[in-house]
């Protein structure tokens, strides 16, 4: 029988280990497995290798629009797995073209789940700093607000960022916009939704699914993130010009008085 192909991934930077022992204990299509600690070195996690390409690697050739809807809601389904077998509000909070994987059977598969967590306020918090990809974080996270919502956010600005074949700091309302109109107009309706700056005002997007389901059933008051000083990430490497999270920051304040995405002057979806 062939040894099946495995990675490891240091222990210590895991925000919440209880999601890597639910993932070694469940299946899913949608998701990596865990394989356990490695019996020669028990400080790391060994997981299984997932062949394929990544989001973004995808998103360096043409894509066809039509596939981007059959992905996010494969990701759904994987992140609705692990809400309903844990039984408690959970984020990726990490989401990005580089986490998702596109096997050679066209599955997309949610990895590198190093900074999940379960929002029950137990988890571990300034991992979520160090880890925030620029440009696919939600709004909420630069305020140290978490939800499960905040995944929506940066799985639509993912599926964008590949489809343009753009960084998502990169991507203004009028680059967005265009991105949207390439798509199916209810599918561009849902991304629409999933960029609200209000995360409750995402969950026209995920109406009528399991995970939509789940988020009503969970919802509630999720921990706010608190880092001491010595916890922070190292400094930005960037200049005040070209650092993409400043940019980020720039759409955000843009977006003051409780405008969105699809409200605002040139919306997306007019």
């Amino acid at each position: 029988m062939e040894e099946q192909a495995w990675i490891q991934k240091p222990i210590s930077a895991w925000a919440d280990d209880r999601v890597a022992g639910l993932l070694e204990a469940m299946r899913s299509p949608w998701l990596p497995r865990c394989l356990g600690r490695d019996p020669s070195d028990s400080s790391f996690y060994r997981w299984e290798y997932i062949q394929g390409e990544t989001l973004r690697q995808r998103g360096a050739r043409p894509l066809e629009p039509a596939r981007l809807e059959v992905w996010f809601n494969q990701i759904l389904q994987g992140l609705a797995l692990i809400t309903l077998a844990a039984d408690k509000p959970f984020a990726h909070l990490d989401i990005s073209p580089g986490n998702i994987i596109i096997t050679p059977h066209d599955q997309a598969v949610l990895i590198d789940l190093a900074s999940a967590r379960f929002l029950d306020g137990e988890a571990e918090s300034s991992a979520t700093l160090r880890s925030m990809t620029a440009g696919y974080a939600a709004p909420e996270v630069y305020f140290g607000r978490l939800c499960p919502q905040t995944d929506l956010y940066s799985l639509a600005m993912s599926l964008l960022a590949a489809l343009t074949g753009r960084m998502a700091a990169e991507l203004d309302q009028g680059a967005i916009k265009k991105a949207l109109d390439r798509l199916d107009r209810s599918f561009a309706k849902r991304l629409a939704a999933c960029l609200q700056e209000d995360p409750e005002l995402r969950a026209p997007a995920v109406r009528g699914t399991l995970y939509g389901n789940l988020l009503r059933e969970t919802g509630g008051t999720y921990p706010t993130l608190t880092v001491k000083p010595q916890e922070r990430a190292s400094p930005c490497p960037h200049s005040l010009e070209d650092c993409p999270f400043m940019r980020t920051a720039d759409r955000i304040r843009q977006g003051k008085g409780g405008s969105s995405v699809t409200d605002r002057p040139g919306s997306v979806l007019q």
